[in-house]
């Protein structure tokens, strides 16, 4: 157990030089146009808290399981053993029924996304053909085209 847990320390303390050695190289900030976000020190100050979080629970994890291994081989901690397990499992097992149940409906909202886009691509296409005064509509202004766009554009992401 130890010489797991040493060889995990190993692993990020060297992934944690590693990123290090990024620094000027690959690593050099997060920019959005001309507005920096982060600065290469500031990402690599969040990246490297960020491995020594999952280090963290990777021991956690590691020590959880096994709690149930230890407690698994004698017959009067075994109940403890099972307790300890089903921390675990229960869980897992609720998050992976959750989400193949929520599969047909992420399948709809897909459906239905696609065919908003397409939709406000058609009413685009429609209004500016409008505006160029390419398509004429008895009793509707080229002035309206634009506004009466934005207006079904609302309504459409209001649905």
């Amino acid at each position: 157990m130890s010489l797991v847990i040493y060889f995990i320390t190993k692993l990020f303390s060297s992934l944690t030089i590693w990123m290090k050695l990024q620094l000027g190289k690959n690593i050099k900030g997060i920019k959005l146009k001309n507005y920096t976000l982060f600065n290469a020190k500031q990402e690599i100050f969040i990246l490297l808290r960020f491995i020594q979080l999952i280090k963290w629970i990777c021991i956690a994890f590691l020590l959880f399981l096994t709690l149930p291994l230890i407690f698994g081989v004698l017959p009067w901690t075994h109940n403890i053993a099972v307790t300890l397990l089903s921390f675990i499992l229960n869980p897992a097992k609720q998050v992976v029924i959750g989400i193949w149940n929520y599969l047909p409906n992420l399948f709809t909202l897909i459906v239905l996304v696609i065919v908003n886009v397409y939709i406000r691509k058609g009413f685009r296409f429609l209004s500016i053909e409008i505006e160029r005064g390419a398509l004429k509509i008895d009793g509707f202004y080229k002035d309206w085209a634009k506004p009466t766009y934005q207006i079904i554009s609302i309504l459409l992401f209001a649905f």
